[in-house]
């Protein structure tokens, strides 16, 4: 950082009403996001960390450090709270500078907005956000934005300091040492168990309660020492372009993922959804064709478009949906996506449409309420901010919100990984257990964990509409 930069910067923070926060945008270096990471990973303690990116080199990688602003909020209005609680936060806030589009704060909530306690909702809430000290943003152009006031100048510019000072380090492609870092915990009976959970939402779906239910996974995994949060964060960039990458961390614990799913972006007026269901291993011969041709999994990915389609009509004056869906690959698996996009008849903020959306079809179920009942009774442990809702928000409401799918909680020397599948009147365990096996290979990759036995992509039985089955896997799940 420039002395002229440094001067301007003090005399912003040091400017400041009382009552009043002052927002600062400067030039930065490219090249310092994973140099900050593995400062991150150093001094974790006592500071949140964000990570952000969509895989864009316009819009680049986001890391966010400290809290300027912690918002949370509990009960079944979390989101509409926290979104009053930011519009005074941005309200409140003096800006100084060319890029006020630099100015977010970043964070989500849980599935469900109550439930058992768990290590993400002790640490992060029902929902919550913050708005960091410092945001470096390494895009087109590169820029540090700085949120604080005259309490804590000499602090803050001493982080900036750092993140623009240092060297990105040079990892030849992989960020974690060589050689798992621990393995999945082994359970025998997660696979029968799954079955007949399974059989019992089809049973739900034949008795008319609902025609969809989404079922998830939790395998746990324990780590040989304590993992170096901020290398897991790196690791995360290093793959995954196919994705949003995203990490929310605080101390010793950190929720992250990459996921495939668009939940809703925000520009304006203008809206941009994504209904991603159906799911078919590449493996599988001639995966493409079956997928299209797929009444199960057509039939699925049905129940998302219409739910989102209803959700959004109240409140849009233009709304455009493919009549036909088109095809999502990722490394494993091909999943069936249409584009939703469309006007808002008068403006709304990326939070509170998130709210309205969530959850859709493609995590909770269809019709939703009896749905989301069903997981809430019969899934044995709690979901935390597996499948909810997480992104970002602007001052003037713009932003952009993900569904959490292939997501991992790391709390210490344990984690957590998740993973879920669609389940429909043609659904088969055994396929739709593959499927969640599939799944949960992208964050194991991510956290440098081992897995006793790979899944049996190769040799897979076939279910009746021409998806992959599998055989019962040795299990990793509690």
């Amino acid at each position: 950082m420039s002395d002229s930069s440094e001067t301007n910067l003090r005399r912003a923070l040091l400017g400041a009403s009382p009552d009043r926060l002052v927002a600062v945008t400067l030039e930065a270096p490219h090249g310092r996001a994973r140099a900050l990471l593995r400062r991150t990973g150093e001094s974790l303690a006592g500071e949140p960390c964000v990570l952000w990116s969509r895989g864009d080199p316009e819009e680049g990688i986001w890391v966010g450090r400290g809290a300027a602003v912690w918002l949370r909020a509990d009960g079944p209005e979390r989101f509409e709270t926290l979104q009053r609680l930011l519009e005074k936060t941005f309200a409140t806030l003096e800006y100084h500078g060319d890029y006020r589009d630099r100015l977010r704060a970043f964070g989500g909530g849980a599935f469900f907005a109550s439930g058992p306690e768990c290590a993400a909702r002790r640490t992060f809430g029902a929902a919550s956000f913050v708005l960091p000290r410092v945001t470096y943003v390494d895009g087109a152009r590169a820029t540090v934005t700085v949120v604080g006031d005259g309490s804590e100048v000499e602090a803050t510019l001493e982080l900036v300091r750092s993140v623009l000072s240092e060297p990105e380090p040079r990892t030849d492609g992989q960020a974690l040492p060589s050689g798992p870092l621990g393995t999945l915990e082994v359970d025998p009976t997660a696979a029968e168990r799954f079955r007949q959970l399974v059989i019992a939402a089809k049973q739900h779906i034949a008795e008319g309660h609902f025609d969809k239910v989404v079922l998830a996974r939790r395998v746990r995994a324990l780590f040989e020492s304590e993992p170096d949060l901020g290398a897991i964060c790196e690791q995360l960039l290093t793959g995954n372009a196919d994705s949003v990458r995203f990490a929310y961390a605080f101390g010793k614990v950190a929720f992250l993922g990459a996921t495939p799913e668009r939940l809703v972006k925000v520009r304006g007026l203008e809206f941009e959804v994504d209904a991603l269901a159906g799911t078919i291993p590449k493996s599988a011969s001639d995966a493409k064709k079956r997928l299209f041709e797929s009444v199960k999994d057509r039939r699925e990915h049905a129940f998302v478009v219409e739910a989102i389609r209803s959700a959004l009509a109240p409140i849009a004056s233009e709304l455009t949906i493919d009549r036909e869906p088109e095809l999502s690959e990722l490394p494993q698996l091909y999943h069936l996506r249409t584009p939703i996009r469309g006007r808002f008849s008068s403006p709304r903020s990326a939070l509170e449409v998130a709210a309205r959306l969530h959850p859709t079809p493609a995590v909770g179920g269809y019709p939703t309420a009896p749905a989301v009942r069903f997981i809430e009774e019969q899934e044995a442990f709690s979901r935390g901010w597996y499948a909810g809702p997480f992104g970002w928000v602007g001052p003037s409401g713009d932003g952009e919100f993900v569904v959490a799918l292939r997501s991992a909680l790391v709390d210490g020397v344990q984690a957590e990984l998740y993973a879920g599948a669609g389940i429909v009147s043609a659904s088969s365990p055994e396929a739709e257990f593959e499927e969640t096996e599939l799944k949960l290979g992208r964050m194991l990759g991510v956290l440098g964990l081992a897995r006793p036995h790979p899944p049996r992509e190769q040799s897979s039985p076939r279910s009746s509409d021409g998806r992959a089955s599998a055989l019962p896997l040795p299990v990793r799940q509690p």
